[in-house]
């Protein structure tokens, strides 16, 4: 469509488009589903997974918003005007996950402050009773022992502070739609796999680490025979690639008509998927350090989401020289990679609210009026 913004150059609308699909749950899903569902052999219904329903639902979205040049919303309406509802709800899901997730920038960024403090010690590794959890539950979310403790502050002030610069930092991503957006992923889609790269090394040249990655990755074949292994394929793939809330199809349509999107969409599928194998490896290797250091089973150390990014290994972290160093290592990471998707998921409103004509353009929403 003539008037229509468009990515600065191929290169920023795949790095844009990476960094909505690799986030947090690369990091703290991926690598716990392996494990939980036979390890190895749990990549086989991962694949299919990824080539059955994966990419053809990836290049379907991304197709359709550079077709016809709108978001969700009026792509799907322009197929057949019974689908538009399918299009603004996928995109009202992604604008709910939104609220949420820059939380978890929010959470991200009490970690690196608080491992700024000091390059060897860390606050949950302090003495005093203060471990990880009790840090995690009681530091950070002010989480009460029961619905019988109620009143007092909402929040921990670092909390809200935190969740001021998120939303800042998100503003400021995003105010001029994909001529920023495309712009700060050279930063925040690249960053990520430095980090995870530091991380990896580190890791597996800990005592231990063989422990962690052969719970990660020894194969159980028989698990084959029980359908969560794949459910839990299927439901991670749809909830990785972020396929169903409106940011494909919004990405895509600031393509330009003759993008090779099949290309595009073969390629950050599987950069994605290589993205979580790589993630498991440093935190298994990690976790089979804590795991020998406590003198207990990787089993009873694993965990996954919240658990284990802002727990279990930070805990790991800990005990490291400069563990101060690490964990504000680790921890940018999850920002960059939080925040990557969370500048995605907010451009998917902003699109639908300028395709309505409810947004001014020129204010960023993503449409150029030139």
């Amino acid at each position: 469509e003539e008037g229509r913004e468009r990515w600065g150059s191929r290169t920023e609308f795949v790095l844009a488009t990476v960094g909505n699909c690799v986030g947090v749950g690369n990091v703290w899903r991926f690598p716990y589903l392996c494990y939980k569902n036979g390890g190895g052999t749990f990549l086989v219904p991962y694949l299919i997974a990824l080539v059955v329903i994966g990419v053809p639902i990836f290049l379907l979205e991304l197709a359709v918003g550079q077709r016809f040049a709108r978001g969700s919303t009026h792509a799907f309406g322009q197929m057949d005007a019974r689908l538009k509802g399918v299009g603004v709800a996928s995109t009202c899901m992604a604008y709910v996950t939104l609220w949420y997730y820059n939380i978890i920038v929010a959470w991200t960024l009490v970690y690196m402050a608080q491992s700024c403090r000091s390059l060897n010690r860390v606050a949950w590794r302090g003495g005093g009773g203060v471990d990880a959890e009790r840090f995690w539950e009681h530091a950070v979310l002010w989480q009460s022992d029961g619905f019988e403790q109620f009143g007092g502050a909402f929040a921990s002030g670092q909390l809200v502070a935190a969740s001021a610069v998120a939303w800042s930092a998100l503003y400021l991503a995003t105010r001029y739609g994909v001529r920023s957006t495309g712009k700060v992923a050279y930063v925040t889609a690249t960053l990520p796999y430095a980090l995870l790269a530091a991380l990896v090394v580190r890791g597996t040249t800990l005592e231990g680490a063989s422990r962690g990655l052969e719970f990660y990755l020894k194969p159980r074949p028989r698990d084959l025979l029980r359908p969560r292994p794949w459910l839990d394929a299927a439901n991670q793939i749809i909830y990785s690639l972020g396929v169903g809330t409106g940011q494909l199809a919004a990405f895509g349509s600031y393509n330009p008509p003759d993008e090779d999107v099949v290309l595009d969409a073969c390629c950050i599928a599987a950069l994605n998927s290589l993205t979580s194998l790589f993630a498991g490896v440093a935190i298994f290797s990690m976790l089979g350090h804590k795991a020998r250091r406590d003198g207990e089973s990787v089993a009873d150390v694993v965990d996954s989401g919240e658990g284990l990014a802002f727990v279990a290994y930070p805990d790991g972290l800990a005990s490291l020289p400069g563990a101060g160093a690490w964990c504000f290592v680790f921890f940018a990471m999850l920002f960059s990679l939080a925040l990557d998707s969370s500048m995605a998921m907010l451009e998917a409103w902003m699109t639908m609210l300028v395709d309505f004509g409810l947004c001014d353009a020129a204010a960023g929403g993503g449409v150029d009026d030139a």
